[in-house]
């Protein structure tokens, strides 16, 4: 059964497995209005992706991606923001749910059973956080938790 969301909805997440772990979760999900949203790489060159400044622990990056963040945000004004991560999501989540009050369900990476920088932070804002594992809700006590069912 596919679930549709008519919402406009911005997907963000770093490129490889960040990316990949998304489109898995979401695939039970029509979108009628969407953007995704990820950094220039080997694996991610698809027409119509929106390619942000990596941040990639740089200063002068960081800044351009909060710049960049900042004029999609505007320029198409999600209501929804999913995200798997990492750190090229961080400020889209924050100035989309604190500029734009945008729904944020953000959705820790399969691959570990503790915590990301990126979850953490974005842990006390995210209207929905899911966690794959229980060991997890130990870092993210309001998690709801798939044990690995989501993927």
């Amino acid at each position: 059964m596919k679930y549709v969301i008519n919402e406009r909805t911005f997907l963000i997440s770093s490129a490889g497995g960040h990316k990949y772990e998304l489109f898995k979760v979401l695939s039970n999900f029509n979108f009628t209005d969407k953007y995704f949203l990820t950094f220039k790489s080997g694996t991610s060159k698809n027409e119509g992706d929106i390619y942000l400044i990596h941040p990639n622990r740089k200063i002068i990056n960081a800044i351009l991606n909060l710049f960049q963040s900042f004029y999609f945000l505007i320029k198409f004004r999600p209501k929804i923001i999913f995200s798997t991560g990492a750190d090229v999501a961080l400020f889209t989540l924050l100035l989309g749910k604190f500029i734009l009050n945008a729904k944020i369900i953000y959705i820790e990476s399969f691959c570990t059973n503790t915590y990301s920088i990126t979850g953490k932070i974005a842990y006390f804002f995210s209207d929905l956080f899911i966690v794959h594992h229980s060991e997890q809700l130990k870092y993210y006590p309001k998690a709801m938790v798939t044990n690995g069912g989501i993927l």
